[in-house]
């Protein structure tokens, strides 16, 4: 099967084919989840990776993800995430940001960040979080599963990087997931 360097090169063309326009935002208020997530780490240093892309159904309408994230050896994480609702009133909600923790267990992945553009800016700063469940690989595979990325009240902006690492920590078991549709989520752990 394909190696750490074909997990991150084959990202962008998962990304960018999840996607529904041509890539690039004119402003950081003006944001597209077509944006490629870049990565620009060492490939060798990584022991753990999570990403995956795709859209999921909400009582209201779809929804557009992608998120990206590595583990290096010396314990550091790095990584980007996106998630935009299509069926908010005009262009919908989009936000964007980093990754600041993430923890694996079996086929689960918690992951935890801060929301560091968006095109409503009182979400900005505010932490947030999200469960994939990765089911392999094939047609016979059950689909992946995703949780709906979720913000935090503004009063948490102080403790926004502390809230995200103990969601990592505690891996709770109760987030409601959705399947991903046109879409996938691969976790990874190197030895």
């Amino acid at each position: 099967m394909f190696g750490k360097r074909w997990f991150l090169i084959l990202l962008p063309c998962v990304v960018m084919a999840s996607c529904d326009s041509p890539a690039g935002p004119a402003s950081d208020t003006d944001l597209d989840l077509d944006q490629v997530l870049l990565f620009d780490g060492d490939m060798e240093d990584v022991v753990e990776a999570v990403s995956g892309s795709g859209h999921f159904m909400m009582p209201r309408g779809l929804s557009t993800f992608s998120f990206h994230a590595v583990r290096y050896e010396d314990g550091t994480v790095e990584g980007r995430w996106q998630h935009r609702r299509h069926y908010e009133q005009g262009a919908g909600a989009k936000r964007k940001g980093y990754v600041t923790c993430f923890s694996i267990v079996g086929n689960r992945a918690w992951l935890g960040g801060i929301v560091d553009h968006a095109n409503n800016p009182t979400v900005v700063d505010r932490w947030t979080r999200m469960t994939v469940i990765d089911n392999g690989e094939g047609k016979k595979a059950e689909p992946d599963m995703v949780s709906t990325p979720n913000w935090t009240p503004v009063d948490h902006i102080p403790q926004a990087e502390e809230l995200a690492a103990a969601f990592c920590e505690e891996m709770p078991e109760d987030m409601a997931y959705q399947p991903i549709i046109a879409g996938n989520a691969q976790i990874k752990v190197y030895d």
